[in-house]
């Protein structure tokens, strides 16, 4: 069995934090996704990226993978004798796999059953869409109207999203499934708007004023 080198792989310390690692893999996500990615080899990075993710935001998986120690990426290697009895619950009767089936696996093989009681099964990790946010502004005379629609880009595509009356500046709207797209099956992301009210020209010179005023 080969090592990979799933931290160096995201590029955050072993000790990372949760939030590090989701940061780490949404900004290589959107890098080198393959329907939007002009990275060489793209496709076989987020692969690599999203099976790293899927390992070490679950706590018993990073345990699981910890254990197996630090080696070279791409060096031989097996895991500890007693790794199968703590965490390798995906091999045969529970116990560890022979020699010849290690040989037949690789990480994302270890821990795809990992923990489901069956035999050791290849998956395809099925990985969410990266979120999206977007500023959207917007005049007084917008917000006070409400039902406004406003189009824009996100990444490849165009979307339109109607403003709701009641909206307020500072308000944050969500749209399920508007964000990045998932990768094997995975679900897309979701878009967030963030609303912003610009300056009224009426508002602006009656502040104006008011300061010549105070400084009299």
């Amino acid at each position: 069995m080969k090592y990979k080198d799933y931290y160096k792989i995201l590029g955050v310390a072993r000790g990372a934090s949760d939030e590090e690692v989701k940061k780490a893999y949404r900004k290589l996500a959107r890098k080198y996704h393959p329907d939007v990615s002009k990275e060489a080899n793209a496709k076989e990075k987020f692969q690599d990226v999203s099976e790293a993710y899927e390992t070490l935001k679950d706590k018993e998986k990073r345990a699981g993978y910890d254990s197996l120690g630090s080696h070279r990426a791409g060096q031989d290697f097996r895991p500890p004798p007693d790794w199968f009895s703590r965490f390798g619950r995906g091999g045969a009767g529970g116990g560890a796999p022979d020699e010849a089936d290690l040989g037949g696996i690789d990480l994302s093989d270890l821990f795809a059953s990992f923990g489901r009681g069956g035999g050791f099964q290849r998956r395809n990790f099925k990985t969410p869409g990266e979120d999206y946010e977007v500023t959207v502004p917007l005049t007084l005379e917008e917000l006070a109207r409400g039902g406004i629609e406003r189009e824009f880009r996100v990444g490849e595509q165009t979307l339109r999203a109607r403003i709701p009356r009641g909206a307020a500046d500072g308000d944050r709207l969500r749209l399920r499934g508007k964000g990045g797209p998932g990768a094997n099956g995975g679900p897309a992301g979701d878009l967030f708007l963030n609303l912003s009210v610009q300056p009224h020209a009426l508002f602006s010179a009656r502040r104006s004023r008011c300061r010549r005023s105070r400084a009299r």
